[in-house]
């Protein structure tokens, strides 16, 4: 199964952090302190979709 969900972060991130945090697969950029998270399913890895 896959699991979509949220980090909160109580500040802005940092470029070090935005390097880490936004690479199109297990994380994305969503906003200055939110990122987006992907669990991956029982088949490997899935990223999320290119918009």
């Amino acid at each position: 199964m896959e699991k979509y969900s949220y980090k909160f972060f109580e500040n802005n991130l940092t470029e070090k952090e935005l390097a880490e945090y936004n690479d199109d697969c297990y994380y994305i950029y969503y906003d200055r302190n939110i990122i987006l998270e992907f669990s991956g399913g029982a088949v490997g890895q899935q990223c999320f979709e290119k918009g």
